[in-house]
């Protein structure tokens, strides 16, 4: 019964979002909009590991600033990535007044990513878009609004940002002693990551002059060897595995040969990912009690989940003292139970059982207490979403069709 209301469930919500993408208006852009506090979005590695947006910005500080002081010409990050736009804000904060630096990406902190998929090959949207206006005289913030503009069909809210007169930076800059870049492609699981990934390369080439001694490009894709396909990868990327331990190492390598004459730029393509936190601060939960929080969802968290079929969402719990078993349920569906023998529990949650209002329930009828530490939601990684041209009559026509089935059951309301 489960399995059929699942099929079920995914394909009316499939049904329903595809009609959406015809009423969609025309692509829009905005500087960028924050991440909320309690959202996370991340990297995701060819292991399935995650690497964390304030990983992240940890690594490039590392990087970028030395000893307090600036350590590079300038800074540029494009993400092409599934809620890429939460990767930005916290660039931001790591890199404060010290570092002159841009940032874009295809799509905002609770938006996915979208790409074509037509003709001979499939591409990002917004790579698609953004690689030719790398190609132009210009500064490189105008050609991230460029493409942003430029997205479409689909509805995506492009983001750009730029702070210590980041917006002069130029891809084409004479002064710059060497340039030097990082791609990645995590879990890529499409062509359209390998055109990314070589569009961009080759935008870089053109500007920078092959590379050598004064131009590296490093290439993080997959398993480092071989597409989605099982073809080998270009024999010029010299690419190496994307995981998290090979991009720690690139940017160890990297910073032998940073000072303020070099140049750098990171751009991503691949699975992103959302993590909710549903604690502020680890919480004692007594014994003969119901723990109880409610957590919100974004619509482009479902609609991510909703397209990627192998896609794992899964709540994660970590605890301590605890002496006898307590029962979690999320949205009223007992999910499993939390062992004494160990501090941390994960649990898959059934697609059919989520949605934008969520209630996740620990029952503690024992009569101990225990130390509940971190709670949270994790949609999974999620790729671009691939979407083709079809007439905007017929998307409508599922689209109405599709929004005729039950998404999910209704929350709850109270405790028993």
């Amino acid at each position: 019964m489960k399995t059929r209301k699942l099929i079920l469930f995914r394909l009316g919500r499939t049904i329903a979002l595809l009609g959406l993408f015809a009423l969609w208006g025309a692509p829009v852009f905005a500087d960028l909009v924050p991440q909320p506090n309690n959202k996370r979005s991340s990297l995701v590695d060819n292991n399935r590991q995650g690497i964390r947006d304030n990983e992240f910005a940890a690594m490039i500080k590392s990087l970028l600033i030395k000893n307090g002081q600036n350590n590079t010409r300038d800074a540029k990050f494009l993400f092409q990535q599934c809620f890429g736009g939460g990767m930005l804000d916290n660039i931001q904060a790591a890199l404060g007044n010290t570092v002159k630096w841009v940032g874009g990406s295809a799509a905002r902190h609770d938006e996915v990513a979208h790409a074509f998929a037509g003709g001979t090959f499939a591409i990002g949207y917004w790579t698609q878009a953004l690689a030719p206006e790398m190609n132009k005289d210009q500064t490189l913030l105008t050609g991230i609004d460029n493409a942003n503009k430029a997205i479409k069909p689909v509805k995506e809210t492009g983001q750009s940002i730029s702070a210590n007169n980041g917006s002069t930076i130029t891809l084409k800059d004479p002064g710059a002693a060497s340039h030097h870049a990082i791609l990645w492609g995590g879990q890529a699981d499409s062509g359209a990551h390998t055109t990314n990934i070589e569009r961009i390369r080759q935008a870089l080439i053109n500007q920078w002059g092959p590379t050598g001694q004064n131009v590296t490009i490093t290439t993080l894709f997959r398993d480092g060897q071989k597409d989605f396909k099982g073809d080998k990868l270009p024999a010029e990327w010299n690419a190496k595995a994307a995981t998290k331990a090979n991009l720690q190492q690139a940017f160890t390598d990297l910073a032998g040969k940073m000072n303020p004459n070099e140049q750098f730029l990171f751009y991503s393509t691949g699975h992103g990912s959302l993590t909710t936190a549903l604690l502020d601060a680890p919480k004692q939960i007594p014994g003969q009690t119901v723990d109880v929080e409610f957590f919100d969802l974004f619509p482009g968290e479902l609609e991510g989940m909703a397209f990627q079929l192998d896609n794992e969402p899964m709540l994660s719990l970590s605890y301590s003292e605890l002496i006898d078993p307590a029962g979690v349920y999320f949205n009223n569906s007992f999910l499993g139970t939390l062992d004494p023998g160990f501090s941390f529990r994960e649990f898959l949650v059934p697609e059919y059982l989520i949605g934008l209002q969520n209630e996740v329930r620990i029952d503690n009828f024992s009569g101990h207490d225990f130390l509940l530490e971190g709670k949270e939601f994790y949609t999974g990684a999620i790729d671009l979403v691939i979407v083709p041209e079809p007439g905007s009559f017929l998307l409508f026509t599922v689209g109405i069709i599709g929004l005729g089935f039950k998404l999910r059951p209704r929350r709850r309301q109270g405790v028993p």
